[in-house]
């Protein structure tokens, strides 16, 4: 995961944090807002998922379109470049990382909610459970448009856009600013406020930053997100095919599936640990000369 070219482009820091956060929280949130006021029984409608799925895919293209608008203008569209790209090997490399970063993610995911399933009961549901599936069974023209639209978003857009956003602007522009530890933690954050599983999203940010200093390169990143999320669908695709139709999960079921925690924390956190010492060591250090866009990594 190490790469002789530096880092894909100092065009990335030239992009301020705020409007990075701006596109992102515009691009998710305005098509929400505008269904809502245009036709505000649209979750009760019986094309619900597939209109879902496409404001899901809507928010995603208005991300592109928006950040793609905002390099122009700042004249950086020519240096803002992805890296060098891995080998076959190395893109393999790169899709086994998901695996123990799904398990990571699983474990955080009860951490967080399993104690709040108690106490906040409504808001664990509403917030993490009340979730149309990725995949849908029925073989109707919704569902196949649902199923399409959703592939495209989560494994195609989402990894790609999420990954120039946290990744490459926000990361560097905090980094050259506030230095790498404290750039790839406040970049970490904020991505994981847009996603349900905070802890997990956290971790999985964190190693995606090293992954990405180390490698000088953003195909990295996007291989391991990517991957992660083509997993998950490919997992809805088996508790479809085991259960005969679309999982839909009760507060009760959460609770009592407290196990595959230990399954996710089995699986995820050895590997954490092995990671950590072999690869962030030299970056997540005070003594670490590593910025982004910066000096070069210490190796």
């Amino acid at each position: 995961m190490q790469a002789n070219d530096r880092f894909p482009s100092a065009g990335f820091s030239a992009l301020p944090a705020w409007l990075a956060v701006s596109i992102v929280v515009v691009s998710l949130a305005g098509p929400a807002v505008v269904l809502e006021v245009v036709w505000p029984a649209w979750f009760e409608a019986e094309e619900m998922p597939a209109v879902d799925a496409a404001l899901s895919f809507t928010a995603y293209v208005l991300m592109a379109v928006f950040l793609f608008l905002a390099v122009c203008a700042k004249g950086i569209r020519a240096e803002v470049q992805l890296g060098p790209r891995p080998s076959r090997s190395g893109s393999l490399k790169y899709m086994a990382v998901a695996i123990p970063l799904i398990g990571i993610s699983m474990l955080g995911l009860y951490i967080l909610y399993l104690p709040l399933s108690f106490i906040w009961p409504d808001f664990v549901y509403l917030w993490v459970l009340d979730y149309p599936p990725l995949i849908w069974s029925q073989g109707n023209t919704w569902a196949i448009l649902t199923n399409i639209t959703n592939f495209i978003t989560i494994v195609v857009l989402a990894p790609v856009l999420e990954e120039l956003l946290f990744r490459g602007f926000l990361l560097n522009r905090l980094a050259s600013r506030y230095g790498s530890v404290k750039g790839i933690i406040l970049s970490s954050i904020l991505f994981a406020v847009i996603h349900v599983e905070i802890i997990g999203g956290i971790i999985f940010s964190v190693v995606l930053c090293i992954v990405y200093m180390r490698s000088h390169s953003l195909f990295g990143p996007i291989i391991i997100h990517s991957a992660n999320n083509l997993f998950l669908m490919v997992a809805s695709v088996v508790e479809i095919g085991l259960l005969g139709s679309e999982a839909t999960w009760t507060l009760a079921e959460f609770q009592s599936y407290w196990w595959l925690a230990v399954i996710g924390g089995t699986v995820g956190v050895p590997w954490l640990i092995l990671f950590w010492r072999r690869t962030a060591g030299n970056i997540i250090s005070p003594a670490s000369k590593a910025a982004v866009g910066g000096t070069e990594l210490d190796r």
